[in-house]
C-alpha cells in the first residue's frame, strides 16, 4: 500500500467505524429494558384511555363525533386512531389499511391487546366495550418518517452500524482527501519540473493553507525559481559565449587565408593545421548554438509535414557513402512510408547524428542497421526510429548520460574518434522538442541501440 491517501482513507475509516461501533454496542447493552416497556405501557394506556372517551361520546353523539376526536389525537400526538365499534371502521382515512384491519379483527376476537410492527409503522390494538356488553377496539398506527429519513435515524441496530460505516465512510474520504491533496500537487509539479517545465509552481494551487505541506510546497516553489533562474544564467552564458566566438573566428579565418597567400608554400602544413582545428572549432560553436536555441522554451521552431521515410534514406545514403571509406556498411533493411509534422533540419540532423556515433564505434567490416516503422503507444501513434551498432556498448551506469552535453566515454575521449560529445545531446534536445523520446540500451549480443519516437500523424 504505496499511496498516502489510501492509508489516511482506510486509518481515519477504521477508527471512526471502531469508535462509533463500540458506542452503539455499549448503549444496545446497557440501556435497561424496563424503560422500553414503561414507555410501551404509556403508549397502551394512553391509548385505552382515548377510546374509552371515543366510545362515551359516539355512544351519545353517534359516529360523526369521533371524526374530530381523532383528528386532535393525530394533531398533537401523530397517532392515526381507528375506532371499531358495532362493526363499523370509523377514522380519519377512507381507505382502512389491511395491517390494521386485519388486528382490529384478531383483537375482537381474542380480546387480549397486541402490538404489530410493518416495514413502515407501529400499530397497537386495544380492545373496548361499548357498554352494553358488545367488544371495541381502539387501533393506534404510529407511522414512521419517510424513507430517505429512517436512514438517517434508523431504528435497528444493524441499520444503524451500517449508516455509521457509510458516513464515517464519507468523512474520512473528505478528510484524507484533504490532506492528502497537496501532496499529490507537488508530486505532479515535481514529475512536470523532471520533464523540463521550469515554470511550474504550486503555491497558487494550494489557496490559503498554513499548514506543514504549505510551507513544502512554497519551498518547493522557491526551488523551482532557483532552478530555472540557474539553469536560464547557464543558457544565456553558453549563447552568449557562443555569439562572442563567432566575430573572432570570422577574423581568424580572414587572417588565415591572407597568412596563406603571403606565405606561399613556405609553412602549408602549419595553416593547414590551423584551418581544421577553425574549421572544428566553427562546428563546436554551430553546435553550442543549436542547443541553446533548442533548450530556450520561447524560440519558435518552424514546423513541416515532412516524409520521415525520404528523409531517413538521405541520411542513410550519405552516411553509408562515408562509413564505406572506412570499411564500414550502414544499412536500411526495415522501412516504412511514415509521415510526421517537424522541422526537417532538426529531424535530419537527430537521425545523422545517431548514425554517425553507431558507425564511429562499430569495428570493420560491420554494419550499423536503421529501420523505420510506424508504431502505437500510450500516447497515441508514433514513428519509430531505431539504430543498431555492434560496438563495444555503454556501461549501464553511463546510459542515461550519454544524452548530456559534453559527455564522452572513457574511450572516446579523444577528438578523432569521440566527437565533441554534443551530437546525441541535440538529438536528445530535438526529438524532445517534437514532443517525442530518446531511449537507449545495450543489445544482448552486443552494441548500442537508440530508439527515437516521434508523433507521427494518424
Amino acid at each position: 500500500m504505496r499511496s498516502l491517501f489510501i492509508k489516511l482513507l482506510l486509518s481515519f475509516w477504521f477508527v471512526m467505524i471502531l469508535t462509533a461501533v463500540a458506542f452503539t454496542l455499549i448503549y444496545e447493552t446497557t440501556r435497561p429494558t424496563e424503560w422500553i416497556d414503561r414507555q410501551r405501557q404509556i403508549t397502551s394506556l394512553a391509548l385505552r384511555q382515548f377510546g374509552e372517551m371515543a366510545v362515551d361520546r359516539v355512544r351519545q353523539d353517534g359516529p360523526q363525533a369521533y371524526a374530530p376526536l381523532a383528528e386532535e389525537l393525530q394533531r398533537s400526538t401523530r397517532f392515526i386512531a381507528t375506532l371499531v365499534v358495532q362493526g363499523q371502521f370509523l377514522g380519519l382515512e377512507t381507505e382502512i389499511s389491511k395491517e390494521v384491519e386485519d388486528l382490529a379483527r384478531e383483537v375482537l376476537e381474542t380480546g387480549v391487546a397486541a402490538v404489530r410492527t410493518t416495514g413502515n409503522s407501529t400499530i397497537t390494538a386495544e380492545p373496548l366495550s361499548f357498554g352494553t356488553g358488545e367488544p371495541a377496539v381502539i387501533v393506534g398506527e404510529q407511522r414512521f418518517p419517510p424513507t430517505w429519513w429512517r436512514w438517517i435515524r434508523p431504528e435497528t441496530l444493524e441499520l444503524r452500524l451500517l449508516v455509521v460505516v457509510l458516513i464515517s465512510g464519507l468523512a474520512s474520504l473528505l478528510l484524507a482527501r484533504y490532506l492528502s491533496m497537496p501532496i499529490r500537487k507537488l508530486r505532479k509539479a515535481t514529475h512536470r519540473l523532471a520533464a523540463g517545465d521550469l515554470g511550474v509552481r504550486v503555491g497558487p494551487s494550494l489557496g490559503r493553507r498554513k499548514d506543514e505541506t504549505a510551507d513544502l510546497g512554497r519551498d518547493f516553489d522557491y526551488m523551482a525559481a532557483r532552478i530555472e533562474e540557474l539553469l536560464g544564467a547557464q543558457r544565456r552564458l553558453v549563447r552568449d559565449i557562443s555569439h562572442e566566438l563567432r566575430s573572432p573566428l570570422a577574423r581568424l579565418n580572414v587572417a588565415l587565408e591572407l597568412s596563406r597567400r603571403q606565405a606561399g608554400d613556405l609553412a602549408p602544413t602549419s595553416l593547414d593545421r590551423i584551418e581544421r582545428e577553425s574549421e572544428r572549432l566553427n562546428e563546436l560553436i554551430g553546435q553550442l548554438l543549436t542547443i541553446a536555441q533548442l533548450e530556450h522554451q520561447e524560440t519558435r521552431i518552424a514546423m513541416e509535414q515532412v516524409d520521415l521515410d525520404a528523409l531517413v534514406d538521405e541520411v542513410v545514403k550519405d552516411s553509408d557513402f562515408e562509413a564505406q571509406g572506412r570499411g564500414r556498411r550502414v544499412l536500411y533493411p526495415i522501412r516504412e512510408r511514415v509521415e510526421v509534422v517537424g522541422n526537417k533540419d532538426l529531424l535530419r540532423r537527430s537521425v545523422e547524428n545517431v548514425v554517425r556515433n553507431g558507425i564511429r564505434f562499430t569495428p570493420e567490416g560491420t554494419a550499423v542497421e536503421v529501420e523505420l516503422t510506424a508504431e502505437s503507444a500510450d500516447g497515441g501513434p508514433v514513428a519509430r526510429i531505431v539504430v543498431r551498432d555492434q560496438g563495444p556498448g555503454v556501461e549501464p551506469e553511463a546510459m542515461g548520460e550519454i544524452f548530456r552535453p559534453f559527455y564522452r566515454l572513457e574511450e572516446a575521449r579523444d577528438r578523432v574518434s569521440g566527437g565533441t560529445g554534443l551530437g546525441l545531446a541535440i538529438t536528445e534536445s530535438s526529438i524532445r522538442v517534437h514532443g517525442g523520446t530518446v531511449n537507449a540500451r545495450n543489445r544482448p549480443e552486443g552494441g548500442l541501440e537508440v530508439t527515437l519516437e516521434i508523433p507521427r500523424m494518424a
